[in-house]
């Protein structure tokens, strides 16, 4: 039983591999057309309930391509060709001015960058019109381009617009360093007037505002003192004027009685 299943697998086995074998080799040397006697063909179904409908494209082999891309590529040629004259004319005149644009352009390159300019430093500096399209009044087609107003705004070379960018940056560190100064000189006033640290906000001592409060405190209470204590003076006062008429008539008295003390006494 067995061995009969070993023979049927084993006849399978090389059935399939001959298939395969056999349509390896159809694609193998079907797969690029080079030109048949008989072209393929495909058909292409347009209608699938009615096979007349149907269309049949004949598939164009490499040959016939090539036959193809070398007629379009004559065609192309011929096509371009007419253009080829005027362009390698206009070529050759743009060469002959390349080497004056280019000297021209360099030159105002570096004018724009390093000229020293006037006595104020300034330059004369003109726009562009249309750059590209407009040229120079009465120069040559492709010369040097037409400029335009002078521009107000930008009057400098470069390297002296550096030079001030450079002084006006050593200003601004030094107005830095002297705001600094002043940001710490405000630190430490408003230490002394609040006694607080500003940069933690931790209370280090009394500060001037602290004390004005204080004596402020004080002054209102020697007022409310001073408010309390005026009528008792007052009545103080009142009371040592009656005492002092009093000792002045006491004094009287003691004087009269002296007298009189001092005339018995000259009697005996």
């Amino acid at each position: 039983m067995f061995n009969l299943f070993g023979k049927l697998f084993t006849l399978w086995h090389t059935v399939y591999s001959l298939a395969a074998l056999t349509l390896g080799i159809l694609i193998w040397f079907d797969f690029v057309d080079w030109g048949r006697l008989e072209p393929r063909t495909v058909t292409v179904v347009k209608d699938a309930k009615d096979a007349k409908n149907d269309v049949t494209e004949v598939i164009a082999s490499e040959y016939e391509k090539a036959v193809v891309m070398l007629e379009e590529a004559g065609l192309a040629r011929d096509r371009v060709l007419p253009t080829v004259g005027p362009a390698l004319a206009a070529l050759r005149g743009a060469e002959d001015r390349f080497p004056e644009n280019h000297l021209t352009y360099i030159a105002e390159i570096d004018r724009l960058m390093n000229a020293p300019g006037d006595d104020k430093g300034e330059i004369e500096i003109r726009e562009l019109k249309s750059p590209g399209l407009e040229f120079a009044k009465g120069g040559a087609k492709l010369g040097p381009p037409a400029f335009g107003d002078k521009l107000d705004e930008v009057n400098k070379s470069y390297k002296t617009y550096g030079a001030e960018l450079k002084r006006y940056q050593g200003d601004i560190t030094t107005t830095e360093g002297e705001l600094g100064k002043l940001v710490k000189k405000n630190k430490e006033i408003t230490a002394e007037l609040t006694g607080r640290d500003e940069d933690t906000g931790a209370k280090t001592k009394h500060g001037i505002n602290d004390l004005i409060d204080l004596e402020y405190k004080a002054l209102q209470q020697v007022r409310e003192e001073l408010a309390y204590l005026k009528p008792l003076s007052a009545q103080q006062l009142e009371e040592a004027r009656v005492y002092s008429l009093r000792r002045a008539g006491l004094e009287k008295t003691r004087a009269s009685l002296q007298e009189a003390l001092d005339a018995k006494n000259k009697k005996k």
